[in-house]
């Protein structure tokens, strides 16, 4: 209450930049430029943009989670150095090569990333040998054809390609997969 006994009203009044330009209240008046309203920011602030780091770390989130979601890229192909190249004389027929038609690959290619996919991480008490084990070529495939939609892939590890010779020989370390000819995995081994 003011003196003479009447409420006096507490405002703000702001100016066209958002300062306060009067304080009224208690018979007082005085400019406030220090103090603006709350949305507005000055000129010679640096205004806190939160956009690019909120996207920033969406975007790095997603990156680093890419895995989680499972995706992975493939490698690319390493090729080989021209000179090496030239000397490579590719065979007149592939007659007595094997053959896989489109389905059998493509249940190869599914049953070898369910079993070793990309992003394994090797997982075993004996380090030379957990590196061996997750190496591609270490393993023998054989796809049979059952008919047009049933495949069975089986891997087996051939520990000599990584100059290991164990004693009794690992019982567990291959696979057998059952695929169908869209590419699902039926059953395994």
């Amino acid at each position: 209450m003011a003196s003479g006994g009447q409420p006096v009203q507490i405002g703000h009044v702001y100016d066209d930049n958002g300062n306060i330009k009067m304080f009224e209240g208690m018979g007082v008046a005085t400019s406030m430029a220090s103090h603006r309203h709350p949305s507005v920011k000055s000129c010679g602030e640096p205004a806190m943009n939160t956009f690019p780091l909120i996207a920033l770390l969406c975007g790095m989130s997603l990156l680093s989670g890419c895995s989680l979601l499972g995706y992975h890229k493939p490698r690319k192909a390493e090729r080989a150095p021209p000179e090496e190249a030239s000397k490579v004389t590719f065979p007149d027929s592939m007659e007595q090569g094997v053959h896989l038609d489109g389905p059998a690959m493509a249940a190869l290619e599914v049953a070898m990333n369910a079993f070793l996919p990309p992003d394994r991480k090797p997982d075993a008490r004996d380090e030379p040998l957990a590196q061996c084990l997750m190496r591609r070529d270490t393993y023998d495939a054989s796809v049979l054809k059952e008919n047009d939609d049933l495949y069975f892939v089986s891997f087996l590890p051939r520990l000599a390609r990584c100059g290991i010779e164990l004693e009794p020989p690992l019982m567990d370390a291959g696979a057998v997969y059952a695929i169908n000819g869209r590419g699902r995995i039926l059953a395994e081994l």
